[in-house]
């Protein structure tokens, strides 16, 4: 151990990925005072191999991917208690400083992590009457949104089918974002709906619209 700068250089006569040698390596880490923010381990305690941790800054909003090659049952404790979401499945932990998951062999889990409730997005309509080819702008917004959130926006025609000529994934926050929708000439009449739905917490608002 030779002492550099700031820091200190430590030899070893084997290579690192050839040796079952985690316990040293967390202990040189843990004695630079780099220590994990995020522990996860099976619920007994003990371990999770190649486990990689990895955690994005989106404003307040924190989030965590969970990947590596093993799978099964994990416990995720987190320094302080925080809203969890889970993208993926969009189960909602609630105001958690630990929960349990299950991992997944080489598929991330990702989570997102608030400091507040996420409330619905909402949808501003103009008009709630609309005429076919005509466009039609709308607003979308999340009201005290602690950060950047993605939105999935799609509609449903008046015999409730998707309507595959639009779907659209949009970045949001506090601020409403305007869309505009465009109708075609032949486009079915009657009540349509707008869906957009919130990806961290899958919390969906519906809009309609009368189209004549």
């Amino acid at each position: 151990v030779n002492p550099f700068g700031k820091g200190r250089a430590v030899l070893l006569n084997f290579g690192v990925f050839d040796a079952p040698i985690d316990g040293v390596v967390k202990q040189l880490l843990r004695a630079a005072g780099a220590t994990p923010t995020i522990h996860v381990t099976r619920p007994a305690g003990k371990e999770i191999p190649g486990l990689e941790i990895t955690r994005w800054h989106n404003r307040e909003i924190e989030l965590v991917a969970l990947y590596g090659s093993a799978g099964g049952p994990a416990r995720v404790q987190l320094p302080e208690k925080r809203f969890v979401y889970e993208l993926k499945s969009g189960q909602d932990r609630g105001w958690v400083q630990e929960f349990s998951t299950t991992l997944r062999p080489y598929r991330a889990s990702f989570f997102a992590l608030l400091p507040t409730a996420a409330l619905p997005p909402e949808i501003g309509l103009k008009e709630k009457i609309a005429r076919r080819g005509s466009q039609v702008e709308i607003s979308l917004s999340l009201p005290g949104a602690a950060g950047l959130h993605a939105l999935r926006l799609h509609l449903t025609t008046p015999t409730g089918e998707r309507a595959a000529w639009f779907a659209q994934q949009l970045i949001v926050d506090q601020k409403p974002q305007e869309v505009v929708l465009p109708f075609a000439h032949n486009d079915p009449p009657g009540q349509w709906s707008i869906y957009a739905t919130d990806l961290f917490t899958s919390r969906t608002t519906i809009a309609k619209l009368v189209l004549k």
